[in-house]
């Protein structure tokens, strides 16, 4: 998939372990990241678990070139345009 161009790559970070105290993943929310981009080298798009984000957690995905967060929930019945937006 990785060589297809009609394909972008995404991590799907679980920080659910971390905030219950299991650090399978990693100590600290930079950790979990780097974890799954170990996995997904050069991916551009994140969307966590249980839809975690914070102002931290979206710096970090910046400051490794994730460019696209899909955290945000739009409920299916929200009828609404849906358009990107650029938040950093």
């Amino acid at each position: 998939m990785k060589e297809n161009k009609n394909i972008e790559l995404g991590i799907y970070p679980n920080f659910n372990f971390l905030l219950n105290g299991d650090f399978r993943y990693g100590r600290t929310f930079i950790e979990v990241i780097d974890f799954y981009l170990k996995m997904v080298p050069g991916a551009t798009s994140a969307r966590s678990h249980s839809l975690i984000q914070g102002s931290q957690i979206l710096n970090c995905f910046e400051s490794r070139n994730i460019e696209f967060d899909l955290n945000t929930f739009i409920p299916r019945n929200a009828n609404i345009e849906l358009k990107p937006i650029k938040s950093w």
